[in-house]
């Protein structure tokens, strides 16, 4: 049963990004990437509702597997990330945090580089 939670809420949560991503885009159109930035927003209060109800309501394993990890894992793992920082800063660990942040955005920005480059030399294309 967990699986198949899992499995659901990850298709719900994909297919309602994409809706999301390409409703933004048609409505705006720009070069900004507000359907992302609009997804990853909206994931960080869902996430936080989802988890506070969840847990004041003492629902089970299974419900959070389905709309936390499933449904918000597959909407955007951004939510988790800031869920996360939120509670590195609550609990009062700032060096933990700062080093989380630092590498996750620094580090992460530079990977992502490295894999395009990589990626294009091998196909022989440039970005």
């Amino acid at each position: 049963m967990n699986v198949f939670a899992l499995a659901l809420g990850g298709a719900l949560g994909t297919l309602s990004r994409y809706g999301l991503g390409k409703a933004a885009d048609r409505v705006y159109g720009g070069s900004y990437p507000l359907g992302t930035t609009l997804v990853n927003l909206l994931g960080c209060f869902f996430f936080g509702l989802a988890f506070a109800v969840i847990t004041a309501k003492g629902l089970s394993h299974t419900h959070k597997l389905f709309v936390i990890t499933g449904f918000m894992g597959a909407f955007t793992t951004f939510s988790t990330y800031m869920f996360e920082s939120h509670s590195l800063v609550t609990g009062q660990r700032l060096s933990t945090f700062l080093i989380s942040v630092g590498l996750q955005n620094i580090v992460g920005f530079f990977l992502v580089y490295v894999g395009l480059v990589l990626g294009s030399k091998a196909c022989g294309t440039t970005f």
